[in-house]
């Protein structure tokens, strides 16, 4: 249930920022889950990124009855844009980022904030589960990261590496509660007009921060459904994406000591991308094979090659 709000304050300490194309069956579940947090002091920024459906008259009448809300509408740019169209308006002292078609604990917020605030974080993680949609709870570790420290503060290096050794790494901006000074001052955000930008930007936050911490409970909810992004064939769209993110990843900057970290994320972007693409013709295969060994050699598994060559799982 909407309840009305008309006590917003002047500066919010979060600004939750919500794209949305064509979700109609779900926003208004997703706005809910945010508004009914138990923080008040929030501004909830919704994109509409040029839906077709009803999404855009759901968002504005709830934005008749919450005024944290705040609706603004762009032509079909993808989440990218719409995700920057929205830290551009922001104005919070953290930044959250929800997906329009899933669900959020009604305390992550407030125990995100006061975590932050109490230990000076750059940015804090946790968990998720999955949920279909009949509401069935799927029952499975993918998003648990229970190897790690709850008050364990760090460097986003040292949890990337932990998480990577751990195979717990998850590129969900979902997940984060993230400072929004320090989103400005590294000068991150989405890259435009692609898929899988998620992969992009999550290392943008660790390489850089200084202080981030971890609570180890699943916050997040999110919905398996048919026709999103994660559960849509892969096609030439796919691929082109892949290829964006693997060539803008190599292409940046970081230190010494984080550029194994860097190189493992490319191998496994590699290793991901010649995957998917065993369900091209033949000759589309080899030319994908050509284009990996010239620009990423070091990056490649053997396993990989074999694979999209012969068409069948391999085990070396």
């Amino acid at each position: 249930m909407l309840v009305s709000r008309n006590n917003q304050q002047r500066k919010p300490k979060i600004s939750v920022i919500i794209p949305v194309y064509n979700t109609e069956t779900f926003v208004k579940e997703s706005l809910l889950s945010i508004a009914n947090q138990t923080i008040n002091a929030i501004e909830i920024i919704a994109i509409d990124d040029g839906s077709t459906d009803n999404s855009l008259q759901i968002l504005n009448d709830m934005a008749k009855i919450d005024n944290r809300i705040r609706v603004y509408s762009q032509i079909h740019k993808g989440t990218s844009c719409a995700r920057n169209l929205g830290m551009d308006q922001a104005s919070g002292d953290y930044v959250y980022f929800m997906d329009s078609d899933d669900l959020l604990d009604k305390n992550a917020l407030r125990l995100c904030y006061e975590k932050c605030e109490a230990d000076h974080l750059d940015f804090v993680f946790f968990d998720a589960i999955s949920f279909t949609e009949n509401s069935d709870f799927i029952e499975n570790d993918y998003y648990r990261r229970t190897v790690l420290l709850e008050n364990e503060i760090g460097t986003g290096v040292d949890w990337l590496n932990l998480l990577l050794k751990s195979q717990a790494y998850k590129c969900s901006p979902c997940l984060n509660l993230i400072n929004r000074d320090f989103l400005n001052e590294n000068k991150i955000r989405f890259y435009p007009g692609i898929l899988y930008e998620d992969q992009l930007f999550t290392p943008q936050i660790y390489f850089p921060a200084r202080r981030v911490g971890y609570i180890p409970q699943r916050f997040y909810r999110r919905r398996i459904r048919n026709g999103s992004t994660m559960t849509s064939p892969f096609s030439t769209v796919n691929l082109s994406s892949c290829l964006i993110i693997l060539r803008e990843m190599k292409k940046q900057k970081v230190d010494q000591s984080s550029g194994k970290i860097r190189d493992r994320l490319i191998s496994n972007m590699l290793h991901y991308t010649l995957e998917k693409s065993r369900i091209f013709p033949f000759r589309m295969r080899c030319k994908i094979i050509g284009l990996s060994l010239r620009s990423y050699f070091k990056y490649i598994r053997i396993r990989d090659l074999i694979s999209i060559i012969l068409l069948q799982k391999c085990s070396i």
